[in-house]
């Protein structure tokens, strides 16, 4: 009974094992997860099911990290949490010129009530959105713009008390399908058939000499 609806989001599974680790002790908990969610489609064809399949990657981090440089533990925070994206984005070889951080809107925040409002950011591409023909379910979810590629932010505190969290929690959730289309393959150049050269050519001139030319 506890699986009767399809997901629309990975974090509250997230959420649900990040309490389950806390309840038994581990304070430190990093999770991530790939998977499948689920939106409803409002305009069918002949092909349609109904259901539109998007893939999906989550993660959650609460607790401490640790710093290997000074042998010191520091709590996680947004900052890591963002960076995490920033060189996930940046690994996939995504021009960050291309895309823009903004804040949540309340239809938005709405539709995720585990996200804080004002200590979340949404990622998209820096050009205009389509025009959205399904209006029926545009505050539904996110990600239903078709320029958004996800979002990061700390867990609303209403939402993870009900969630028995003992520790700050902070989250990200992204698109992989748009990560894809957006994604630039690497280019490779040939090896070179003869090793590199390199000469170091030092000259003197005599400095009272006006007329010497660069040739």
């Amino acid at each position: 009974k506890d699986h009767q609806l399809m997901r629309q989001s990975l974090v509250p599974g997230l959420v649900n094992a990040c309490s389950y680790n806390q309840d038994r002790g581990r304070k430190d908990v990093w999770l991530f997860e790939h998977g499948r969610v689920y939106f409803k489609e409002q305009q069918k064809d002949a092909k349609s099911t109904g259901v539109r399949e998007d893939n999906h990657l989550a993660a959650l981090i609460s607790g401490q990290r640790f710093k290997a440089v000074n042998q010191t533990t520091q709590a996680v925070d947004y900052s890591l949490a963002k960076g995490m994206v920033e060189n996930l984005l940046s690994a996939l070889n995504i021009d960050e010129r291309k895309l823009a951080w903004r804040s949540i809107s309340e239809s938005e925040s709405a539709a995720l009530p585990w996200l804080h409002p004002y200590r979340t950011a949404v990622l998209t591409l820096n050009r205009p959105a389509k025009p959205n023909a399904n209006k029926e379910s545009s505050a539904n979810s996110l990600f239903e713009s078709n320029i958004v590629l996800g979002y990061v932010g700390e867990l609303h505190p209403r939402f993870a008390d009900s969630k028995n969290l003992r520790e700050k929690a902070f989250v990200f959730e992204l698109d992989i399908d748009r990560l894809k289309k957006e994604r630039k393959q690497k280019k490779f150049a040939g090896i070179a058939t003869s090793p590199e050269i390199v000469r170091d050519i030092t000259a003197n001139f005599d400095a009272t000499d006006k007329d010497v030319s660069y040739e």
